[in-house]
C-alpha cells in the first residue's frame, strides 16, 4: 500500500468534521427521511458513525501530536498540553449550552475533551497494552450494564459515565497513528477489531444510543477501511483534478477541525437557536429534508470561506 501518510489523515479528519458539521445541523434544520436519521434507539444509522469517526480521528492525531512536542523538550511538551486541554475545555464550556442544552452537558466537543488526557497518556504504551485495555473497556460493559443503562437511556452518549466506553475508539486511532509513524500497515489491526466485531456482534446488537461495544468496534472497522480507501485514492488521484481539489478541501479542514467546530455555532448553531428561542420554536425547523440538505452543505462551503478569510488576515497581522 502506498500509503500518503500525514495528508491522508488530514483528508481523514477533515471528512470527519464535514461530516459531523453536516449532520449537527441538518438535525436542526429538518425532520429527516430514515437513511438520513441519527440518534435513533435501536436503529443503526450512517449518522451514528460520525462521532466515532471524528474521535478516531483525533486519536490518530494524538501519536503525531507527542512526537512533536517531544522534540521540544519536556517542559514545553506539557506546556502544550495543558494549552491543549484548556481550549478544549473553554470550547466545550461555551459550546454545551447550544450544543447540549446546559452549561458542561455531554455533546461531542465534551466527550472528545474527557478523552484527550486519559488517551493521550497511552498514546507512549506497548500496543498490546493499548489493546487489552480495549478490550477489557469493551467486556466491562457487559459487567456494568444494568447500571449503565440507567445512564445511557437519561443522558446523551450516556452522560459523564458512558464516557469511558468510546474510549476504545480513540485508542483504535492511537494504535493506528503509531503504527504510521514507524512506516508499519494496519492490515493485522483491521483483522483484530473485525473479530472482534463478529464476536461483540453475536452477543449484542450495535447501538450507538446504548454505547454497545459492538457499535465501538463496528465504528473502528468502518474508520479503519475509510483510511484506508482515502489513502488509495490518494496515491492514485495524479490524473484526477476533481479529486484532488475535493481531498485538497478536506485536507484543509482536517488542519483546522477545532476552527470549523467554533465557526459552526458562532455563525450558524447560536443564531439559530436564539431564532428558535423568540419564536418560541423548537428544534427541528421543520424545513424540507431536501432545503435541508442543500442548505447544511452550503453552510459547509460558507465556513470553508470565513476560514480562508482568518487565514488572511492572521497573515496580515502577522505582517505589521
Amino acid at each position: 500500500m502506498n500509503f500518503q501518510r500525514i495528508k491522508s489523515i488530514d483528508i481523514f479528519r477533515g471528512l470527519a468534521i464535514i461530516l459531523m458539521i453536516f449532520f449537527t445541523l441538518l438535525i436542526r434544520l429538518s425532520i429527516t427521511p430514515d437513511f438520513l436519521s441519527h440518534n435513533v434507539k435501536g436503529i443503526l444509522h450512517f449518522g451514528d458513525f460520525v462521532l466515532p469517526m471524528f474521535l478516531f480521528a483525533s486519536g490518530l492525531s494524538l501519536p503525531f501530536f507527542v512526537k512533536k512536542r517531544k522534540e521540544k523538550g519536556t517542559k514545553e511538551m506539557i506546556l502544550d498540553i495543558i494549552e491543549k486541554l484548556g481550549k478544549l475545555t473553554l470550547i466545550s464550556v461555551i459550546i454545551t449550552p447550544f450544543s447540549a442544552g446546559g452549561v458542561l452537558y455531554m455533546d461531542e466537543m465534551m466527550l472528545n475533551t474527557i478523552l484527550f488526557l486519559p488517551a493521550l497518556l497511552l498514546t507512549e504504551q506497548d500496543e498490546k497494552l493499548v489493546l487489552g485495555l480495549s478490550v477489557f473497556i469493551l467486556f466491562s460493559y457487559f459487567l456494568l450494564f444494568p447500571y449503565m443503562q440507567t445512564f445511557f437511556d437519561q443522558y446523551y452518549l450516556g452522560g459523564y459515565q458512558g464516557a469511558i466506553f468510546y474510549l476504545p475508539v480513540m485508542l483504535g486511532g492511537v494504535v493506528v497513528g503509531k503504527r504510521i509513524i514507524k512506516r508499519r500497515g494496519f492490515t493485522d489491526i483491521l483483522l483484530v477489531y473485525a473479530t472482534l466485531n463478529v464476536a461483540l456482534l453475536l452477543m449484542i446488537f450495535p447501538d450507538k444510543m446504548k454505547g454497545s461495544p459492538s457499535f465501538m468496534t463496528l465504528s473502528i472497522v468502518a474508520s479503519l477501511i475509510s483510511l484506508y480507501v482515502i489513502s488509495e485514492i490518494n496515491s492514485r488521484i495524479n490524473s484526477n483534478i476533481q479529486v484532488q481539489k475535493i481531498f485538497n478541501f478536506l485536507e484543509y479542514c482536517g488542519r483546522k477541525p477545532l476552527r470549523f467546530w467554533i465557526l459552526l455555532f458562532l455563525v450558524f448553531v447560536i443564531p439559530l437557536t436564539f431564532y428558535v428561542a423568540l419564536k418560541t420554536n423548537t428544534f427541528p425547523l421543520g424545513i424540507n429534508w431536501k432545503i435541508g440538505v442543500l442548505f447544511s452543505t452550503f453552510a459547509i462551503i460558507c465556513l470553508y470561506f470565513v476560514s480562508k478569510l482568518i487565514d488572511k488576515i492572521e497573515v496580515w497581522y502577522q505582517k505589521t
